[in-house]
């Protein structure tokens, strides 16, 4: 039953891989609908307000909420709106121990659960009084299902059980599907000898990923599952099984491989021309920033020439700060070092003493909570503590900076956390200022190149982790990132 064009569904995730494959496979399955993903509680509590939203899926646990209470929350204000549990958790929360508000649906994590979403989203999206009249109709219930049901005899041949069978191992248009043999429906002999052997000797198969002949140019994929059925008479086994077409998944997951590996080789490629375009432009800037100098030491400069020269110097200063800063971003990917044991705790105070001439002009208050002992390049982390410390330094406004860096365990990684009580920003500039050369002010006014935040994400993101910020403009920021529990180079 087709579902209305102006469904809004949130999805919410603070894991990104996750959020944005459910998102492609939703997008695939219901192309009409428009899928937002979240992961951040400020996002969340804006379309709560909002209600703009037909259905929401939502992770049990969350770094920022459970899963509990988003359910509650949705549920007070739209008591109509659809829920759906989407989690990695082993078994479903039971009835007992929810409180008064429930899911619509739990799903648990994994490819069969990336399958399943889009069947139960479009399930709770259809009109009640649709669904009473499509309950009602006279097709056996089997009919009705999306995933394919049929027997197996111990040769093979197939019997579809079901219309979705038929549809999915294209038999639609044969007479005597019963004549058919499951293993010449499959293009890989493996995967036929697994069939076979499976159908001698009585065995199981669970979630069996298989390609199907076809002349189409798409490949179809299908996930078989099948048991024996021993009977009595002969003692000869026959064989009930289920089968799922998960081509949107296989292309969704393909899409993701083959993007991802093409953004490392372009990551990869842009960070060799960035050092090496920078290691080349030093000695010319050296040429201009000392030929200028000599120039300005002669003394026989008119007003207007002197004027002039110290454009180019102070162009040349510039210039040369964000060289090396280009530099510090491309040796993240290339001149890493290895990791190893180190404590983050030292780490940051050795960020921190580096900046104790501008703690001391601004009357800065440094401190950490404890901090934990991780497998990392501490070079690179030190750097990481540095450019963080040094950006709430800068953006202080006119109070004295009071700085907090923090760390808490969570079950994959750990989150740090270095919070200021200093100017903070707006919600749209959250994520660009990550990317390099985003400037939000004048550099008269805050002077800097505009690379130490893309440092800061290259960093944290050789070493498995992401890295956000929460702010509110006039009361601070909280540059929040994760290092995962064990990490390698």
């Amino acid at each position: 039953m087709p579902i209305p064009p102006t469904v809004k569904v949130l999805l919410i995730d603070d894991k990104p891989y996750d959020g944005q494959l459910a998102a492609l496979v939703l997008h695939h399955q219901i192309p009409h609908a428009e899928i937002t993903v979240i992961d951040d509680a400020i996002e969340f509590a804006e379309h709560l307000a909002l209600g703009e939203f037909n259905l929401v899926i939502t992770e049990r646990h969350l770094s920022w909420a459970e899963g509990d209470r988003i359910l509650d929350s949705i549920k007070r204000l739209h008591p109509n709106c659809p829920v759906i549990y989407f989690s990695a958790e082993k078994t479903p929360i039971s009835q007992s121990q929810m409180g008064n508000s429930q899911p619509d649906d739990q799903i648990k994590k994994g490819s069969a659960g990336f399958l399943h979403l889009p069947i139960s989203v479009s399930q709770l999206l259809q009109p009640s009084e649709k669904t009473e009249n499509k309950s009602s109709t006279s097709s056996p219930l089997l009919d009705r299902m999306p995933v394919g049901v049929f027997s197996l005899g111990r040769d093979g041949r197939l019997n579809c059980l079901n219309s979705s069978c038929s549809k999915i191992f294209k038999l639609a248009d044969r007479n005597e599907p019963g004549d058919t043999l499951l293993q010449d429906l499959l293009v890989d002999d493996t995967t036929r000898s697994i069939i076979s052997r499976v159908l001698q000797q009585g065995e199981a198969i669970s979630d069996l990923d298989a390609q199907l002949l076809q002349t189409e140019e798409t490949p179809c994929w299908i996930r078989l599952n099948l048991w024996p059925i021993e009977k009595s008479d002969d003692s000869t086994h026959q064989f009930e099984g289920s089968v799922t077409d998960i081509s949107s998944f296989k292309n969704a997951v393909s899409n993701l491989s083959r993007n991802a590996a093409e953004l490392s080789r372009s990551n990869a490629d842009l960070e060799k021309f960035a050092y090496v375009t920078s290691h080349d432009l030093q000695e010319p800037l050296s040429y201009i920033s000392r030929y200028a100098n000599l120039l300005q030491e002669r003394g026989d400069l008119d007003d207007d020439s002197e004027r002039f020269m110290e454009h180019i110097l102070d162009s040349s200063k510039r210039l040369q700060s964000m060289v090396d800063d280009i530099l510090e971003y491309s040796r993240v990917g290339t001149q890493g070092d290895e990791f190893d044991l180190v404590d983050f705790g030292e780490l940051a105070d050795s960020a921190a003493r580096n900046l104790d001439k501008s703690f001391k002009e601004k009357h800065a208050i440094y401190k950490r909570g404890d901090l934990p002992v991780l497998r990392a390049d501490g070079r690179q982390i030190k750097q990481l503590f540095q450019n963080l410390l040094s950006n709430a330094l800068k953006f202080s406004g006119d109070k004295p900076p009071r700085i907090l860096v923090t760390a808490r365990e969570k079950p994959e990684h750990w989150e740090f956390s270095v919070q200021d009580n200093g100017i903070g920003l707006e919600k749209e500039d959250r994520k660009r200022i990550f990317d390099m050369f985003q400037r939000l002010h004048t550099n008269e006014k805050y002077p800097g190149t505009g690379i130490g935040l893309a440092v800061c994400r290259s960093i944290v993101e050789r070493h498995g982790g992401t890295i956000r910020v929460k702010s509110v403009p006039g009361k601070g920021s909280i540059f929040a990132f994760t290092i995962r529990h064990k990490t390698s180079s």
